[in-house]
């Protein structure tokens, strides 16, 4: 019953008994919490009774409530039960009850302070277990499992199984729902859902299912070298599962890719089945161990040990190791190479007593390969002679560096590669040099190389033309100057070097093997340090020079004729194109017409500003601003670019002013067509009938007007 006029309220819930002492007590526990919003305070009392106290309950105690309780607590009360009976017992606990029945708190809610359950005193409920789900194929008779099934007193169970549901169609029943063991016949596709009770003779147990699925016999597919994802996605499309996933290496399959499967491809299974993967890391690759010293027959051993291979043993007469030990080793060691590797051993013969013809064989490499400024690198050299090397010298950059053993420390200076030179001389004067590399950056360095082209502001060229610019950098490593077609995203490489300060030609371009048009440059360079810089322009590659050049017309493919109408199909050969509609060189005539403008048209324009107090602003152009259109045969139309007005007193020409004077143009319009080549600015594009739109879009675009 609800309390208009509280503002606390008790409730109980979580009964339970702990029979741990039984059968001299039994201790039961109950959750009492603060329902309301006002907290309670402490000496409340809780009263826990044999039988509902409201129709005679015997009372088995009461606790009292310690602490205060504020809203949305909860705490757990106990009180023991001495000398339980053994029989079916009510136990109820009603929170707010002095153990006569009445309370002090006026509460929101009277109804939820009880709490009851049901206990036999001494006996524990059985546990029931219908075992594990299955999937079979159809018509499959199987037998139940209950044996799991169990007492914690020990006592002997009865079992009852039953259908609970099963799919339409079905007449199956259990063959005994009183065995432990009951066996089923399943005759249709689908589910069949089964539950199990247990009872000791004193009470019943709750409820266990277990699910018997009908399948479809399901053929698991062939997995071998798909990738992961779509060995899954094959799985599921299979009506099965992704099973375990492991990983190994292979040489042959690649990465990612599946090399085994577990049911094997072809087997029948039932639906859901999980198919475990192995996937393939690639290729194994171990660290080739050191085995330089040792006997051959040892140096054979470790190389199996580490998954290698002996590759051939060369014999020769040298003087740093004993006979029948080697001397040197390919690859080295420390390296890592994929698993069965053939290693050739170098074997030892001893010095050799003739005469001394042959020089000494000498090795040097630097590691790591890319280190700072400050930081040491070890170069390891390695010399060895058919009768003694009695002199070794190692320099870097010329600089003398000693060596202890076959290694030796240098501490890198300043940025750049410095070369590193190991010689090594015998006693009879012959001698071998070995020499690396290795790479010095400077973090602090931050600044890219300085570059620029100069003569490149799309001019007209018609001939070998050389290109100028200038490359700044005292620790450059690369630069490289390259072209491509306006339009185009293939560069073509013309001019490399690696000089730190250059000003002057750095490559030739030639026309004379490229169609007319528009083609951007480009000059990188890079430093040590990975700083780079990029300069671009651009040319204009016009005339009749072209060498080699070879053009075909290829006359009519496909005739149709119509009334009106005809139709035909006609192709043109061209050597300078690399790929064509109809293959290298062949492309329709139409694909020869390309508009291109001269780098951004509506970009690379400067404002100046002159005059006194009465400012005039002057619009210049920095580079040349012409739209191209290639026609076949090598026609070049080309059209200059004019802006209006080209000056403005008081107000940058490229802003209107805030009051214009009668007859100011606020939207530029186009100057009058005074002969059929006057076109609207236009973007880049493949076909003039496309771009040979008119009128404008912009209100920011200037006009264009025949030379």
């Amino acid at each position: 019953m609800l309390n208009p006029f509280g503002c606390q309220d008790l409730s109980a819930s979580y009964l339970r008994a702990d029979q741990g002492g039984y059968p001299e007590s039994i201790t039961f526990t109950a959750r009492v919490g603060n329902s309301g919003v006002l907290a309670i305070g402490p000496g409340t009392k809780i009263s826990f009774y044999h039988g509902d106290p409201l129709a005679g309950g015997a009372l088995i105690g009461t606790t009292t409530i310690e602490q205060r309780m504020e809203p949305g607590q909860y705490l757990d009360l106990s009180v023991p039960w001495n000398s339980p009976p053994r029989e079916q017992c009510e136990i109820y606990v009603r929170a707010d009850d002095d153990g006569i029945g009445t309370g002090k708190i006026r509460e929101v809610d009277e109804d939820n302070n009880s709490v009851h359950f049901t206990i036999i005193p001494g006996n524990h409920t059985p546990i029931a277990d219908a075992g594990i789900d299955r999937v079979v194929f159809n018509n499959t008779t199987l037998t139940l499992d209950g044996t799991a099934s169990h007492d914690p007193d020990q006592d002997p169970l009865t079992h009852h199984w039953k259908i609970i549901s099963k799919p339409a169609g079905s007449s199956t029943v259990l063959s005994d729902p009183s065995s432990p063991n009951p066996s089923i016949t399943v005759d249709r596709f689908g589910a069949y859902l089964i539950q199990l009770t247990v009872n000791d003779g004193i009470q019943s147990s709750g409820v266990a299912f277990v699910t018997i699925t009908s399948s479809p016999i399901i053929t698991v597919p062939d997995l071998s070298g798909l990738l992961l994802d779509d060995a899954k996605a094959a799985l599921l499309v299979a009506e099965l599962q992704p099973g375990t996933i492991s990983q190994t290496c292979s040489a042959t399959v690649p990465i990612g890719h599946v090399f085994g499967q577990s049911p094997a491809a072809g087997t029948q299974t039932v639906i859901n089945t999980r198919v475990d993967l192995v996937v393939s890391k690639g290729i194994q690759m171990v660290t080739v161990p050191e085995l330089t010293g040792l006997p051959l027959d040892e140096a054979q051993s470790v190389l199996v040990e580490h998954s290698l291979a002996s590759g051939p043993v060369v014999e020769e007469y040298i003087d740093i190791q004993p006979v029948c030990h080697i001397f040197a080793q390919d690859p080295q060691a420390g390296r890592e190479v994929p698993a069965d590797t053939g290693v050739t051993l170098h074997l030892s013969l001893g010095p050799w007593n003739g005469p001394d013809d042959t020089p000494p064989s000498a090795t040097v490499f630097a590691a790591p390969q890319q280190v700072k400024v400050g930081d040491e690198v070890t170069l390891t050299v390695w010399a060895a002679d058919n009768v003694g090397v009695v002199e070794r010298h190692l320099l870097v950059d010329g600089l003398e560096i000693t060596i202890a053993g076959n290694k030796a420390l240098y501490t890198a200076t300043a940025p750049g590669r410095p070369r590193v030179v190991f010689t090594a001389r015998d006693g009879a004067g012959l001698s071998a040099s070995a020499s690396t590399t290795f790479t010095v950056i400077d973090p602090a360095d931050t600044t890219p190389p300085l570059v620029s082209l100069a003569n490149t502001v799309c001019g007209d060229i018609t001939t070998i033309h050389p290109v100028n610019g200038t490359i700044s950098d005292e620790n450059l490593v690369d630069y490289i100057l390259a072209y491509r077609e306006q339009g185009s995203s293939h560069w073509n490489l013309f001019g490399r070097g690696s000089a730190k300060n250059l000003s002057g030609e750095l490559g030739t371009f030639d026309p004379t093997l490229l169609k007319n048009g528009v083609y951007e440059l480009a000059l990188y360079a890079e430093d040590i340090s990975g700083n780079a810089a990029l300069a671009t322009g651009c040319v204009l590659v016009d005339g009749k020079l072209k060498l080699g050049h070879v053009e075909l017309p290829g006359g009519t493919d496909v005739s149709i004729p119509r009334n009106g109408f005809p139709l035909s199909v006609e192709r043109i050969y061209d050597n300078r194109s690399a790929s064509g509609d109809f293959g290298p060189g062949w492309n329709l005539p139409s694909s020869e017409i390309k508009a291109q403008p001269t780098l951004s048209l509506g970009g690379g324009w400067d404002e100046d500003k002159g005059g006194g107090m009465f400012p005039v602003y002057y619009l210049m152009e920095k580079h040349r601003h012409v739209l191209a259109v290639r026609l076949p045969g090598d026609q070049l139309l080309k059209f200059k670019m004019d802006v209006s007005p080209k000056q403005s007193v008081l107000w940058p020409t490229a802003i209107p002013p805030p009051f214009p004077p009668p007859g100011y143009p606020m939207t530029p319009t186009p100057r009058p067509r005074s002969n059929p080549w006057t076109l609207p600015v236009i973007p880049s594009c493949s076909s003039a009938m496309i771009c040979g739109s008119t009128g404008w879009t912009s209100t920011t675009q200037p006009a264009l007007r025949s030379p």
